[in-house]
Order: structure tokens, then sequence, then C-alpha cells
């Protein structure tokens, strides 16, 4: 009953997620933010198809009486944080010192912290994928 709350859960919030983007899209598009708007629409899009797919895995599995996580799973989980850490820091130093050389020019701070955590949410998902491959 633990592990199916935890799905709901999760479903609940990529929902919710998936909403507040969809809605800011809307709201960027009637200010006249085009880019924006499309980006917002085509991240929702993609955060559905993924959480779809997620849950739909995690539902058959608990379902089964399988626990959502086991050692494998937990071991996936350090190893993809700790590569994905230390990969974020280059990225890191990579937005500070392409900014101050001139290559990327960011409006104010919040800018280059925002790009900088999506990065690293990225390579996080990208070395889970690999670990969870290997």
């Amino acid at each position: 009953m633990k592990d199916k709350l935890k799905v709901y859960s999760i479903g609940i919030a990529a929902f919710l997620l998936a909403s507040g983007l969809i809605l800011f899209s809307i709201v960027s598009f009637k200010n006249g933010t085009f880019v924006g708007s499309i980006l917002s629409i085509i991240i929702a899009i993609v955060v559905l198809v993924f959480a779809i797919a997620f849950l739909k895995r995690e539902y058959k599995e608990v379902k089964k009486g399988f626990s959502i996580h086991d050692e494998r799973s937990e071991d996936i989980m350090k190893k993809a944080g700790s590569k994905a850490y230390l990969i974020s820091l280059y990225w890191i130093l990579f937005i500070g010192w392409s900014s101050s050389n001139g290559w990327l020019y960011f409006e104010d701070i919040s800018e280059a912290t925002g790009i900088g955590v999506l990065g690293m949410a990225i390579l996080f998902g990208l070395c889970w994928v690999y670990y969870n491959r290997k």
C-alpha cells in the first residue's frame, strides 16, 4: 500500500508540473513571448510522456508485489548522483568561464542559475539512464 501511494503521488506531482507548464505557456503566449510558450509546451509534453511510461512500469511492478526501490535501484541512484555531481561541477565552471569571456550573455544572475540547474538535472538524467542500462 505504501508503494502504491508513492506511485500515485509521483503521478500527481507530474500532472501538476505539466499543468503549471501549460498555464505558464498560456500566460507567456498572451504576453507575446512565443518562444517561451512553445518551449513550455514541449517540456510539458516530454514530462507527461516520461511520467506515463514511468508510472505504467512502476504500477505494474507494485501490482506484482515488488518494491519500488530495491538494492539495485539504490545503487544506480547513488552512482548516477555522484557522477552527475562531478560532471555538474564542470558544467557550472563552463558557464562561469564562458559568460566571463563573452561567449554566453545572461540578462541577470537568475538566468545563469536557471541554465545551471537545468543542465544539472539533464546531466543527472543522462547519468541515470547510462547506469540503469549498464
